[in-house]
């Protein structure tokens, strides 16, 4: 979890609606994951994958969604500023409003290591790695989830 500080009201208004919008699905019976536990993510990746098949085998991948342009050019200035938390906050909300985008997964993957948030570094890599299984730096980035694994805090037994 990151904080609001150094986003601004205009992205700590969009976590809101994002939680408000958590809420009403969880009423309705959809799950989500809230859990340090790498291992209960697995379900999520799966409808995840099996969500995004269609985008997957399109020949062409379409431009990403405007709303999803716009954060990342907010994310890229937080970075420039120094903002990780902010950045992470604009990442996310890119990736909400295009879950297809998959630079934004990458991106905010990396972001999360640089906090040491290792659960939520893997888990949006492995989002990355079943967007494009065959990009150049697909073995780079499950190295990664290798690694953050293993640096993530392990659940009590």
């Amino acid at each position: 979890m990151v904080s609001d500080q150094g986003a601004g009201p205009q992205i700590a208004a969009k976590v809101r609606l994002a939680l408000l919008q958590l809420a009403q699905e969880a009423h309705q019976g959809h799950a989500f994951v809230c859990s340090d536990n790498p291992q209960d993510y697995a379900g999520a990746l799966a409808d995840f994958q099996r969500k995004t098949a269609p985008w997957r085998a399109l020949p062409a991948k379409p431009e990403i969604s405007e709303d999803a342009y716009r954060n990342r050019l907010l994310a890229e200035d937080a970075l420039k500023n120094h903002d990780l938390n902010g950045a992470a906050l604009y990442y996310e909300a890119g990736i909400a409003s295009d879950p297809t985008w998959a630079q934004g997964w990458y991106n905010v993957a990396l972001v999360y290591a640089e906090l040491k948030n290792f659960i939520d570094a893997s888990d949006c890599m492995k989002h990355y790695v079943v967007l494009m299984p065959d990009a150049p730096d697909a073995r780079a980035a499950k190295d990664n989830i290798i690694l953050w694994e293993a640096k993530a805090p392990q659940p009590p037994r």
